[in-house]
Order: structure tokens, then sequence, then C-alpha cells
């Protein structure tokens, strides 16, 4: 079967109108791991090469061996999500700073206030601590807790409530 031009008949009109009311677009799809050439160089490399057990990546690696340090060529993992942690805390150092002077889980005695300050400081700075999760954890329990106490929830609640099962020790440098 033969493709035949398209013709401009009374679907011009149509599609003039839709071209018209849409804003011109500057970018370009692109899918680079469907290209042809690509696929065909992938499809050569005997299946020993590509996939060695123990080893990801083997081929990329062996490929980039005189480019990339052997400390790079040679880590077994990514960075990791502690960036993200350090990225949240800088952005959201403006609205956790004034948090700090009236802590309720300090006030419950969950956490020690200075040192949940301080992990925090230390956070921001980049130095990410093995327990930022549950540093996390209880920067969102404090953030719920705040919320109760201003709707009134916590009201009833005895001012020695003793708790050290959230304490958190402050960073050592």
């Amino acid at each position: 079967m033969v493709a035949r031009p398209a013709r401009l008949g009374s679907n011009s009109a149509f599609l003039s109108n839709q071209f018209a009311s849409e804003q011109p677009r500057a970018e370009e799809k692109r899918y680079p791991y469907l290209d042809r050439d690509l696929f065909e160089f992938l499809a050569s490399i005997p299946g020993e090469q590509l996939l060695r057990p123990g080893y990801r990546r083997f081929l990329m690696r062996r490929a980039l061996v005189d480019i990339l340090p052997s400390e790079i060529l040679s880590r077994q993992t990514k960075a990791g999500a502690a960036r993200c942690f350090v990225l949240m805390a800088e952005h959201y150092w403006p609205r956790l700073e004034p948090m700090f002077d009236s802590l309720v889980i300090a006030q419950l005695r969950f956490v020690d206030a200075l040192a949940f300050r301080d992990s925090f400081i230390a956070l921001r700075s980049g130095c990410v601590s093995p327990n930022v999760v549950q540093l996390i954890r209880a920067l969102a329990l404090e953030i719920w807790f705040a919320k109760c106490d201003r709707v009134g929830v916590l009201s009833g609640l005895p001012a020695n409530v003793e708790s050290d099962r959230f304490r958190l020790d402050p960073l050592t440098a």
C-alpha cells in the first residue's frame, strides 16, 4: 500500500483554527534510547560483556576507565538522599527557625530543644546525621503537635510528661 499525501480540503480550516489557538512550541521530544544506531550497537555486543555477575554497568565503567578517577568508577552506590534533606533544611529555614523558640515536643520532653535546634543547624550546613530520618520525623511530630496546641487539643496534658524515646543528641563535627 502506498501512502498518499494528505488533502487540504475541508480539514485545512479546522487545522488552521487549531494551530491559531495554541502557542507555538519551541520544544522537541526525543527518545535517545530508541535511536536505531544505538539499538543496533547494543544488540551487537555479546551479553557477557553487557551483564557481568557482581558488576553494575560493567561496559560503561570499562569505557570510562581512562576518563574517570578509580574512586568514582569503583563506587557501588549513588550519592543518596542526604542532599535532599540539606536542601529542605536550607529552603525552609525561615519557617523553621521561629519554631525552635517554643517547641511543643520539647515541652513534652520528647526532645532536648537545644540539641534539636543544633541538629537542624548542622543539617542546614551540610552535616547529615545517621539519625536524619528520626530528626525529620520529630519535626513532623512538632508540626502536628503545634497545630493541635493552636486548636486547643493539648491544653489538658500534664506538664510533667516524660519521654526520652525521641531524644536527639547534637551532631558532632
